[in-house]
């Protein structure tokens, strides 16, 4: 059975299709080249535009560092405790009665018999250490003020039996006891200012913060002696007997010249050193002295 053909439409009853699909074409998403704005543009846009609040990082791999904490501000600490040990040096002129006299006796009465210990030895031995304790205030950048109270005693003994040149033992028994109680106000100087009261990190720059001083100590000083002297010959113990005993209020003045140390915003190590002169007995007291001081602020 033959087919039928539908005859086609006229080209004019096209024309509106064609325009339908241009239109189309001119509204879809993919762009002209140099197109930046447009309904596209905004919808990439919104497709590659991160979420509020979200930060993107530029590279995963890097690790995120804590921001470090600010230093804090110095402190401006005003009041002070301090504990002072004091190597002193003094003459000790008395003692050479003992040195030149006693001592050269008894070795022509009995060679070999031991010296007499002295509390020259003990300096000489840097051992005569004397402990203070005291409070301070800064009033200024430059000045402080302080007071200490300080106490030192002790004994040295000698015991000996040699031969003498009468064919009998003799017995030596000395013993010395020294003591002194202090009261020491004084000032410091400090021509540079004083240490920075902060945090400290190493010893190089706790070294670069030092500051040095120059300081004036008034000390008022009640001293005691006592020595006990016993000589005895064969059986007779106590040949010779003999009690001596002293005491003396001595003020006296300390200049001296050191340095304070920090340790951190709140502790510093002062050391220093001075020359003690007495009013009186200067030749017995008086005499070079050392001394370290670990301050406390509050």
């Amino acid at each position: 059975m033959p087919m039928k053909h539908r005859p086609l439409p006229h080209p004019l009853l096209l024309l509106p299709m064609l325009l339908g699909v241009v239109a189309g074409l001119l509204t879809s998403c993919p762009a002209r080249a140099g197109q930046g704005d447009g309904a596209c543009g905004a919808a990439g846009a919104a497709v590659s535009a991160p979420e509020p609040g979200l930060a993107l990082r530029n590279d995963w791999r890097q690790e995120e560092t804590p921001a470090e904490l600010p230093e804090e501000a110095p402190s401006t600490y005003r009041r002070y405790a301090m504990l002072v040990m004091a190597n002193a040096y003094p003459g000790l002129k008395s003692e050479d009665l003992i040195n030149n006299i006693f001592d050269p006796l008894m070795g022509a009465i009995a060679p070999g018999i031991e010296q007499v210990n002295t509390f020259g030895d003990m300096r000489d031995n840097c051992l005569l250490w004397v402990p203070n304790v005291g409070g301070g205030y800064n009033i200024s950048r430059h000045f402080s003020l302080f007071l200490t109270l300080g106490y030192g005693a002790g004994p040295v003994t000698t015991e000996d039996d040699q031969r003498s040149i009468f064919l009998l033992p003799l017995h030596l028994y000395f013993k010395m006891k020294r003591s002194a109680f202090t009261v020491t106000p004084g000032v410091d100087y400090f021509p540079f200012g004083m240490v920075e009261q902060r945090d400290y990190h190493g010893l190089m720059d706790r070294l670069r913060a030092s500051r040095p001083m120059l300081g004036v100590r008034v000390p008022w000083t009640h001293a005691g002696y006592k020595a006990d002297v016993k000589l005895g010959l064969g059986p007779v113990e106590k040949l010779i007997d003999i009690h001596l005993e002293d005491t003396w209020r001595i003020w006296s003045v300390n200049l001296n010249v050191g340095m304070d140390v920090p340790v951190n915003r709140r502790n510093q190590v002062n050391v220093n050193i001075g020359r003690s002169i007495f009013f009186a007995h200067d030749d017995d007291f008086g005499g070079t002295v050392f001394s370290i001081t670990w301050k406390h602020l509050f």
